[in-house]
Formats: structure tokens, sequence, C-alpha cells
């Protein structure tokens, strides 16, 4: 994890309308960033419980939490491309 613990959830669905270039857009950009990441799929029981718990309605959705609090939420398809703003 970063060194002032700033971590992206990336909440995903397979139902979603190509999700699969969108979470693959996260993950690249996350990467590239060196941001440390966790993707979430909102229809596992994990995914069900962490989509309440930041209250995600919609996907994709972006979570960034620092020192375990949230400092942001960024939605629909170019979130992903909002990650750099946190750094």
């Amino acid at each position: 994890m970063a060194k002032n613990k700033t971590k992206a959830f990336f909440f995903w669905a397979a139902w979603d309308n190509d999700f699969y270039k969108k979470l693959n857009d996260f993950v690249n950009e996350a990467k590239k960033l060196k941001f440390a990441f966790e993707t979430i799929d909102v229809e596992t029981q994990n995914g069900v419980a962490l989509s309440i718990k930041y209250g995600i309605r919609n996907v994709p959705a972006i979570v960034v939490v620092c020192d375990n609090k949230v400092v942001g939420i960024e939605k629909g398809n170019n979130a992903y491309t909002k990650l750099e703003n946190y750094l």
C-alpha cells in the first residue's frame, strides 16, 4: 500500500455493458500510477456489503480511501481518469 495508505476500490458488475474494458482501463491506470487498489464485484456477498457501506448504487464507481476515510467517490465509465487527482 502507498505511504499515505491511499487505496482505490473499483466497483463493477459482469452485467454492465463492456465491463471488461472498464475494469482493464482502471487496473492499467492504477498500476501505471502505482496506486493501491482492489476490484469489487458487486454481485458477490463481499461486494454487496461494501456497496452498502460506501453507498454505491451504480457501476462502475471508484471509492478512494486514505487512512480508512473516504476521500472521494468517482462515478462513470471514465472515472479511472481521475485517479491521479488523489495522489
